[in-house]
């Protein structure tokens, strides 16, 4: 039987989510047994140098920023430590015209989606890049304006 090491998360931004991992992981102690799913707590940078330079890391599997993602790559490569990284988020915002036909309130939510990504201080890994809108959304709007 072939052995491999268990997943060690770690949450981030670290002292947002550590409590909700730790909600997590209580709640399914009793459905996923001990040493399965491992949570590290810490900075990505940090917690990134303690896995790519313990000697029971495999692999590491980094989503997050451009610059902890490259000190992360950098220790790994130092280690000889197998990296994926998936860095500074592409997702994009896609609004269909149903929406359109929805309540205000669901159109807000879009519109509040669309338009917060500019505030963000922090890493998001979906962090949308692009707004794709429907094109008779579009050409709507564009008829109102003047």
């Amino acid at each position: 039987m072939a052995a491999t090491p268990a997943p060690a998360l770690t949450p981030s931004p670290a002292p947002a989510l550590t409590p909700t991992f730790q909600v997590l992981m209580e709640l399914i102690k009793d459905t996923v047994p001990a040493g399965v799913i491992n949570v590290v707590t810490g900075y990505g940078t940090e917690a990134g140098a303690a896995l790519t330079q313990s000697k029971g890391i495999a692999k590491v599997a980094f989503t997050g920023s451009t610059p902890t993602g490259t000190a992360v790559l950098k220790e790994a490569a130092e280690s000889l430590i197998p990296v994926t990284v998936e860095l500074g988020g592409k997702s994009p915002n896609i609004v269909f015209s149903s929406v359109m036909s929805s309540d205000d309130a669901f159109l807000d939510k879009a519109v509040e989606g669309a338009v917060l990504f500019a505030l963000n201080q922090g890493e998001v890994c979906t962090q949308q890049s692009r707004l794709l809108v429907q094109e008779d959304i579009y050409v709507c709007r564009r008829k109102i304006e003047p």
